[in-house]
């Protein structure tokens, strides 16, 4: 049967392929012109804000130190809500550790800007106190009262560690001491340090717990130093304690691959975990308040295991050993191509004391290339960094030993 039909559908229009072509070009040309627009920007920016090295190892940079300074403090000794949301993205069990640390890194800061340039001596007093009552508080101290199931303050004539806790405000105590600030802290100083150094003394290892059955000798370099400085302002006379601590920790506690001070150990004081490059990192900053020859051979033994330059000009440092398998946790940060953030950031303390110019500057282009600096009324602070991240480079930037001066001229 007869009838009209459609007429068949005509092919889809393309352009032809010399045109297809030239589009593609144009296309790809644009990306790559916004990618190299991209870089010049991030080139530029690191350039304009990452400190120069040779300033800051001359006591240069103040205007971007103070002004680091100025948002830490800020945040941490305001609202309280705001310095617990801020120190840790979650409501995890890391937030007070983070909060301790945040607290315990920017009082180290102030005080090492007073010790560069006296003239800040009243401005850090007046910090440090303030972030002391901060970590006095019941909810900054929280975190470890529910490990331990006791109150750390109130438990001092106790046996157990607490070394997460109260390392970090013995240092605390300690600076405020060392910079001839406020008495209503010194019996309070008085007593930390002695239940610590009474507790380094019976350790079967010299190091404490930091939690129950969780050792690491990280949290006890910070006990070591906090011990050190306590003995500096003429409070009291720990050289037997530190002494045990060492003497273990040479003996027993460094890495046959690195000689580097293991990361973890047992009750029996066993390394459980060979050397990560947050915790040598950390040992660079602390290291050098306990004993100087011993934390300069661990910066040489960094330096040369797990430094790694990097094409950008930068330079990272490994979290593991080459060879040695792991991933990050929260004491590296985010470990990207094996370089761990947070190891490359206490790194900084450590080429600060080598007076390495060089590797100091490679350091702080990652630093900046990671953290994106940013500037709002008169404060700074990294973009993609928490608050712990903001006050860790800050104390890294402005290491120095800490003397008696401020007491000796009273």
């Amino acid at each position: 049967m007869g009838g009209v039909t459609d007429p068949p559908a005509s092919p889809p229009r393309t352009a032809p392929p010399r045109a297809r072509r030239r589009r593609g070009r144009r296309l790809l040309a644009i990306a790559g012109i916004a990618l190299v627009a991209a870089v010049a920007v991030k080139v530029v920016w690191v350039l304009a804000l990452r400190p120069d090295p040779a300033r800051l190892l001359a006591g240069g940079e103040r205007a971007d130190l103070d002004a680091r300074r100025a948002y830490l403090v800020s945040r941490l000794t305001g609202d309280p809500r705001v310095s617990q949301t801020m120190a840790a993205p979650d409501d995890g069990p890391f937030r007070g550790e983070w909060l301790i640390g945040s607290l315990s890194m920017t009082a180290a800061a102030s005080t090492n800007m007073a010790f560069e340039h006296p003239a800040l001596l009243p401005r850090a007093r007046e910090d440090v106190a303030r972030l002391l009552d901060r970590a006095l508080a019941p909810d900054a101290r929280a975190f470890d009262a529910q490990r331990w199931r006791e109150d750390p303050l109130d438990s001092l004539d106790g046996p157990h560690g607490h070394a997460g806790y109260l390392g970090h405000l013995a240092l605390m105590l300690g600076a405020n001491r060392l910079l001839g600030g406020e008495h209503r802290f010194d019996a309070q100083h008085d007593r930390v340090a002695a239940a610590l150094a009474r507790r380094v003394s019976t350790a079967s290892a010299a190091h404490l717990e930091t939690y129950p059955g969780e050792t690491y000798a990280m949290d006890n370099t910070v006990v070591q130093a906090a011990l050190a400085l306590h003995q500096r302002a003429g409070r009291g006379e720990h050289q037997a304690a530190t002494a045990r601590w060492l003497a273990h920790t040479r003996r027993h506690l460094l890495d046959p691959r690195t000689g580097l001070v293991s990361f973890a150990l047992d009750g029996a004081g066993r390394p459980t975990q060979g050397a990560r490059g947050s915790g040598a990192g950390w040992n660079s900053f602390y290291l050098p308040f306990v004993d100087e020859a011993f934390a300069a051979e661990q910066f040489a033994a960094l330096k040369a295991h797990l430094v790694l330059d990097l094409p950008f000009g930068g330079a990272g440092v490994r979290e593991f050993p080459a060879g040695v398998a792991g991933s990050g946790d929260v004491d590296s940060g985010p470990v990207v191509l094996g370089i761990s953030t947070s190891g490359t950031g206490f790194a900084v303390a450590g080429a600060r004391h080598a007076r390495d110019a060089r590797l100091l500057g490679r350091l702080l282009t990652t630093a900046e290339i990671v953290g994106c600096t940013v500037h709002w009324r008169g404060q700074r602070r990294y973009l993609l960094a928490p608050l712990v991240g903001d006050a860790i480079m800050l104390a890294m930037k402005t290491a120095r030993p800490w003397d008696r001066r401020f007491l000796d001229a009273k």
